[in-house]
This record gives C-alpha cells, structure tokens and sequence, in this order.
C-alpha cells in the first residue's frame, strides 16, 4: 500500500532520525507518528544530544528498530543515556549484542572503577489512572452536594499495574465493592456519634471524612502511588547477560559489574 505522506519532507525535518533508520522502517514509522510530530522530535533531538556527548551504538541501537512497535521503548532508552552521558561512558546496545551469549542489556555505563549493565523497562499505569478515575467518579458523585471531604488512599493492593484484561475486571469489581462498603461507612461516619477524622476501612483502600465551609463536597486521593510487579523483577533477575569468555570488552581493573533496571512509567 503506498504512503499517504511525502517521505522526502519527514526527511528533511528529522535528517539525524531519518539517517539511522532502516529504510521499511523509516515508511512505517513516519506514517504512524505523522501526526505526532512532538514525538519525532524529540527522537531527533536525543539522537543529535546523544552524538554530541559521544554516546557509542547509536547505529546498532537503530539497526535493530524493525517497525513503529519498538521506536516508543527505543527512545526511552535515549532518554535514560542522555542523562548517563553527561557524566559517564555509555554505549547502546541492539538486543543481540556479539559479546553476550544470549540477549544484551539495553545500555552499558562504564566508569574507572566499575561496569553496570542497565535494563530499561517502561509501564503503561492506564489501569492505575482507570481504578484511579472510577473511585473520583463514584465518590464524587456521592458527596457532591455534602458539605465533606474526603481523603483517599490507596492500598498497595491498587498500586500494582494490572496487564491482563481478566485481572483488570477482577480489579474493577474489588473496586466496586470497596465503593459499596465505602457509602455504607460514610453514611455511619455522618451520625453524630461516630468522631470525624478518623481513618475508615473501605476493603481496597482507606479513607478520612473531613467537613468543609465548600458547599460542595470533594475528593481527594492521597496516595495514588506505582508499584512494579513482583514477577516482572523476577523476569529480570533470571535473565543472565553473561559475557562470552573469548571477548575481553572491559579492561581488567573493572572487575565490578552491577545491573541496573530502570522503571519508565508512561
């Protein structure tokens, strides 16, 4: 299907991008972010940064974008070795680097004194923001015309990021339920015998009941806080970057090697 933009254009306003970029590639990702130019230049903002502090495998890291899926998690990792380069040796790898038997690390940061493979990860939190928006909605709706407000937090139950679709509605109705437990404490909360200000258990997370001189009521989500999961540590701590023994890349006075994993969230 030919493109429905002028490729010569896109060239000539990200040159630096369009130069590391594979020529089916280059189609594909131009046409997926034609309408997100901020994007595009960003790319090439960090690739023109990145060549000027002498970041190393600029070629490499692009060699191994095959189409639009990849470019999102690649720029990530310039951006987490821009911020290394300014103080440190840093090199880019593509995901099968010669010199580890099996996948590389995204970035290798050397200093005199030590080597550390870095990883870079990025989370979508859009199940967070759901959860998140659900209980504003819900309880906000409940206190809108109550002169109270209402501090959330949230349980680290909430916390962690749901990937699956299943787990996400399994999510979603422990929510629900919370909120329903959540209408019968504050409707007790109200009476005069119950005290103001005191920490409530609603299930998934907690809350505090405070009154207002607003006519309106509101909420307010103290803790809304990110987690990573549990598994996706342990997907990184099984994963083993073993040098190959033939290739010496680090002289011999860098005997520390540290991993590093770093969590970007979008």
């Amino acid at each position: 299907m030919p493109s429905t933009f002028d490729i010569s254009s896109m060239d000539k306003k990200y040159p630096k991008l369009s130069y590391l970029l594979k020529s089916r590639a280059k189609v594909e990702i131009f046409e997926a972010y034609k309408d997100r130019p901020d994007e595009l230049l960003e790319a090439e903002t960090l690739i023109h940064d990145l060549d000027r502090l002498g970041c190393r495998g600029l070629k490499n890291k692009f060699k191994d974008l095959g189409g639009a899926d990849k470019f999102d998690p690649t720029i990530s990792e310039l951006k987490v070795a821009k911020i290394l380069n300014n103080k440190y040796d840093v090199e880019l790898l593509p995901d099968k680097d010669p010199r580890f038997i099996k996948e590389s690390p995204d970035i290798i940061c050397t200093t005199d004194t030590f080597t550390t493979y870095i990883e870079v990860a990025r989370f979508n939190d859009s199940s967070i923001k759901d959860i998140v928006g659900l209980i504003e909605e819900q309880i906000g709706d409940f206190i809108k015309c109550l002169p109270y407000r209402i501090d959330i937090y949230l349980k680290e139950k909430l916390s962690i990021p749901k990937i699956k679709e299943k787990e996400r509605n399994e999510q979603k109705k422990s929510v629900l339920n919370s909120l329903e437990t959540f209408k019968r404490s504050f409707n007790e909360a109200r009476q005069p015998k119950v005290p103001l200000n005191l920490l409530n258990d609603a299930g998934d997370f907690t809350f505090v009941l405070k009154e207002t001189e607003l006519e309106q009521g509101y909420v307010c989500i103290l803790s809304d806080c990110f987690d990573v999961p549990a598994a996706l540590i342990e997907y990184f701590e099984q994963k083993k970057w073993t040098k190959r023994v033939k290739h010496v890349i680090f002289p011999s006075s860098r005997e520390k090697i540290l991993l590093l994993l770093l969590f970007i969230c979008i």
